[in-house]
């Protein structure tokens, strides 16, 4: 039997109360979920649209489940992106998280809901929708694995496989103090980089136009807007993006930067923090990149994350995840650095007629 239920935008700030309650009624204890958390995903990023945040209410007006939808808001070149490709980005949207709450469920308001922002994707001009991966900052890059039940339901509402699935890695990094005893390799390339005038240092404000113009010309697109993002939030930790620069003489280059968050900063940071579930040991990473001309065997990159690494050590963070990353560069890059799978996910969408 079908339950009757009114669908509508959720009014936010006044039932953020009743979505966080519906989250955690909803989805296991690994994904718990707090206002002040899902405040940062929601009315933090400027590409949240608040009729994309719609919730299925009883008439007794109790929340029974929501779905949450993002599309593109950002104008291209603010993502230092060329306009030209405005139409095709503005194409596509992600569904961050759709819950109904036990006592409601196998009712058909979980179809409802999709209905519901299908609907929402229409009247904006979105001709692809997938599950996860939707714009500004994400919840999941994909349906991960501990609720990879959803697929059947996801099947049913005619998504499909469709891009290449993701994983997030994570470290204990409660050694990494050692680190550079044991690994002579890395501790004289960190060394030789450093007689070469290459070091890790924190961000600050006199490095904002160099750093917003190395990321422009390496790293266009949501990079640029992460880092452009948590270089002007107010009280954003500094340090907790790493710049790469290169001192020659009376002149410094930017040359990589790498993207860090502890609860401090944790509506900035991987999507997965809230993972944490509010926990000091716990800190995220990415994105993180160098320039390509830099790329090779010196172990910039290496030594790069390694500071990084160490930082957040510092802050007292053991424990790093990396959300939405691939199994090529956990071989490559991350697994030297002591990182482990942690969460696989499947991707699906669904290209609307």
């Amino acid at each position: 039997m079908v339950e009757k239920v009114d669908m509508r935008p959720v009014r936010l700030p006044a039932e953020m109360e009743a979505l966080v309650a519906t989250w955690i009624e909803s989805l296991p204890v690994s994904f718990e979920m707090s206002a002040d958390r899902l405040a940062g995903y929601l009315t933090g990023d400027p590409n949240f649209d608040p009729e994309g945040c719609i919730g299925a209410f009883t008439p007794g007006g109790e929340l029974a489940g929501f779905v949450i939808g993002k599309r593109w808001r950002i104008p291209n070149h603010d993502m230092a992106n060329d306009d030209a490709m405005q139409w095709a980005r503005d194409g596509t949207g992600g569904i961050g998280m759709v819950c109904v709450r036990p006592g409601y469920q196998r009712k058909g308001i979980g179809k409802q809901l999709m209905a519901a922002i299908e609907a929402f994707f229409v009247k904006h001009g979105v001709m692809v929708i997938s599950i996860g991966r939707e714009p500004g900052r994400h919840f999941l890059p994909g349906v991960p694995q501990p609720l990879e039940d959803c697929l059947e339901f996801f099947d049913k509402c005619g998504y499909r496989h469709g891009f290449e699935s993701a994983i997030d890695i994570m470290a204990d990094i409660s050694s990494i103090d050692s680190v550079l005893e044991k690994n002579r390799k890395l501790r004289d390339k960190i060394a030789a980089n450093r007689a070469d005038g290459y070091d890790v240092i924190p961000y600050q404000p006199a490095l904002e136009k160099d750093l917003l113009e190395f990321m422009r010309a390496t790293f266009p697109g949501k990079w640029y807007w992460t880092v452009a993002s948590h270089a002007n939030a107010p009280g954003a930790p500094l340090d907790e993006l790493q710049v790469l620069v290169r001192r020659k003489g009376n002149t410094r280059q930017v040359l990589g930067f790498a993207k860090t968050a502890t609860q401090a900063s944790i509506g900035l940071g991987p999507a997965t923090l809230v993972q944490s579930r509010g926990s000091a040991d716990f800190g995220g990473l990415g994105p993180i990149g160098i320039a390509s001309s830099i790329r090779g065997n010196r172990g910039l990159g290496a030594m790069l994350l390694h500071c990084a690494l160490a930082n957040l050590h510092r802050k007292g963070v053991n424990n790093v995840l990396i959300d939405w990353t691939s199994q090529g560069l956990l071989d490559r890059y991350y697994g030297p650095a002591g990182f482990a799978q942690y969460m696989t996910y499947i991707s699906v969408k669904k290209e609307l007629e």
